[in-house]
């Protein structure tokens, strides 16, 4: 019984971790083969992980042959789905991904333990069969990895082994009670956002300006969110409108740029017809935009967080809290004696000529204070 219900288990599990690694690829733009690399990696990399510190041949993976076969079958489907179908995943991409977490937790327990390892050991393999290929998922897309900074995760799957290296953990039953608890401290831990405590250091003196002179300084690209209420007509038109600004300036492989709502009422939807037709009029590209809905790690991925109302900004902290790394401000802080404080909504106004205005200024304002704080002046050399 055991065997069979932890067989559906770890089917689900890796359904979801190769989705995950699948989505985060086409996330970063990554090509057909970049898309299958992540997704396997992620749905394996745990486990390979796992079996190198436990002493069993990482060549058992290719006896895994319906998890394997379950993986490239996921990947396939997700990457052809439409954009629409793939963030409706995505809101119920926490659920899967706790259930993902708590089977191979355990399972990677249950191997150390035939292994006849020590609690400890088993705590270990029960920690990195669970998060590791998140992991490296996160670092192979230059991300940092959201299981040691996000809600509690890797936490609920350390204990999960220790449930089993202990030894009542054993029985069918009592694995299927510890997934259940596993599970549900998950989800607890994201809807009440649980954290551990943590402490934030600043190293002084960290920007090196000699390297940066020399190109070597800003490694990585600044990232710009824009962020409204549904997604479908300020952030995407601010998003365009920034975007051909900053292609125009030579910057685009300096600067990264994107859009979300803080509500969910247009998931996959392409840009307001009234949006449409103000870029068109323009010549400024939206091609391939589509509405989706803010995340937790957009507060770690993104710089700086652009409001484009003050309702925004406090959606955007409910959200995210207040640990995320990223500044947040409203779009017309950039202009200087603007004779509004926000954006307002052609939505509820119609008023898209107006909204164009606005944005195509604090477009330009924006741009030039990445460039006179230094932000983005390294990668323009």
């Amino acid at each position: 019984m055991t065997l069979d219900v932890f067989e559906w288990f770890s089917i689900i599990g890796t359904i979801a971790f190769a989705v995950s690694g699948a989505i985060v690829a086409m996330e970063e733009h990554y090509d057909m083969l970049g898309v299958f690399v992540l997704g396997l990696v992620t749905a394996f990399g745990g486990g390979v992980v796992r079996n190198l510190l436990i002493g069993v041949p990482v060549t058992t993976l290719w006896s895994q042959g319906l998890l394997l076969k379950t993986a490239v079958i996921s990947i396939v489907i997700v990457f052809v789905l439409p954009n629409a179908w793939i963030y409706h995943w995505k809101k119920s991409e926490a659920f899967f991904d706790a259930i993902g977490l708590a089977a191979f937790a355990i399972q990677g327990a249950l191997y150390a333990v035939e292994a006849g390892l020590p609690v400890s050991a088993v705590m270990v393999a029960a920690m990195m069969t669970g998060i590791g290929g998140g992991m490296i998922r996160d670092i192979m897309a230059g991300r940092k990895p959201l299981v040691l900074r996000d809600e509690i995760y890797a936490v609920w799957a350390l204990l999960a082994g220790m449930a089993v290296g202990i030894g009542p953990m054993r029985a069918a039953w009592a694995l299927l009670a510890l997934f259940a608890a596993t599970v549900t401290m998950r989800m607890l831990s994201v809807h009440y956002k649980w954290r551990l405590p943590r402490r934030k250091l600043h190293a002084y003196g960290s920007f090196d300006a000699s390297a940066a002179e020399e190109g070597e300084g800003n490694m990585n690209m600044y990232r710009v969110l824009f962020v409204c209420l549904g997604n479908i007509c300020r952030s995407p038109m601010a998003e365009a409108v920034f975007r051909d600004r900053v292609e125009k300036a030579g910057l685009a492989e300096s600067i990264e740029i994107d859009s979300c709502g803080t509500g969910d009422w247009h998931l996959g939807k392409p840009p307001h017809e009234g949006t449409r037709r103000i870029l068109e009029g323009q010549g400024i590209s939206y091609e391939g935009m589509v509405a989706r809905g803010i995340r937790a790690e957009d507060g770690e991925r993104f710089d700086l967080l652009v409001a484009m109302d003050e309702s925004n900004v406090k959606a955007i902290r409910e959200a995210l809290g207040n640990e995320t790394k990223a500044e947040v401000v409203r779009f017309l802080s950039f202009v200087p004696g603007s004779r509004l404080a926000d954006v307002p909504d052609p939505y509820y106004t119609g008023n898209f000529e107006e909204t164009y205005e606005l944005i195509s200024e604090a477009s330009e304002r924006l741009l030039a204070h990445l460039l006179e704080t230094g932000e983005v002046s390294a990668a323009a050399k």
